[in-house]
């Protein structure tokens, strides 16, 4: 499957937001599969109107007429308040889907890891041979997924784990454009590396990975705007 068809398929939700009623299903299905507290509020928020609109019509207010006035004013700002607000939801929605994907990829490699972690523990108790061939494989058998590109990515110049973009990130051997993603989101969080052993921990970079990756990286604060020069320093740590 395709990475664009695979990331239209996780994108169905976006349908529920143009029903205006529905669109509190979808933040809070994107929610609970992304594992985000904050989306499931967005969709307990979004849902309050909707809950007010299906008071009101059951009870019958928003059909009742009088001198071709509705009786129920609240009905009338109830049911303006559901498409306003309906209508800001299908931006807001289309605004969250790059994040979710990038959540939900990185959930599927965490899920795929532990499983294969399972299964080698479910192994090793019942073939104590096989964890010591596990120790002993070469990165070809790692068992993370993108360690398989180690022997042939090249790094043209280190990189700085604390600053440079993801496309830098990326070249790192081992270092899949799912971490490389995952580790930008870490640095927008306020989360910065002092050594290679945090950058690898953080990422669940095994450690014969991580000896591999270390040759290429050099760790420098994180960089204050007001102190950048025209001149890209690498290689050493500056005191700012």
């Amino acid at each position: 499957m395709s990475r664009r068809l695979w990331g239209l398929i996780n994108s169905w939700w976006l349908i529920l937001p143009f029903t205006i009623y529905l669109n509190w299903l979808a933040f809070l299905y994107v929610g609970v599969t992304a594992k985000h507290r904050k989306w499931i509020l967005y969709g307990v928020l979004y849902a309050i109107p909707f809950i007010f609109y299906l008071f009101y019509t059951l009870t019958g207010q928003d059909t009742s007429i009088v001198n071709g006035q509705p009786v129920s004013l609240e009905f009338e700002i109830i049911l303006s308040a559901v498409w306003l607000i309906g209508i800001f939801s299908i931006v807001h929605a289309f605004s969250l889907r790059k994040e979710y994907l990038i959540r939900l990829e990185i959930l599927k490699e965490v899920k795929i890891d532990e499983l294969k972690k399972e299964i080698h523990q479910e192994i090793s108790l019942n073939n104590p041979e096989h964890s010591k061939n596990i120790e002993n494989q070469d990165t070809r058998t790692d068992t993370n997924e993108f360690v398989k590109d180690l022997p042939f990515k090249s790094v043209s110049s280190p990189v700085d784990i604390n600053n440079d973009p993801e496309d830098f990130l990326v070249q790192l051997p081992g270092v899949s454009i799912i971490l490389a993603k995952k580790t930008i989101q870490l640095r927008e969080s306020g989360v910065y590396f002092d050594s290679a052993e945090e950058f690898g921990q953080a990422l669940g970079i095994k450690p014969h990975t991580l000896e591999k990756i270390k040759p290429f990286i050099v760790i420098n604060p994180q960089k204050d705007v007001s102190t950048i020069t025209t001149s890209h320093t690498k290689g050493r740590r500056i005191d700012i």
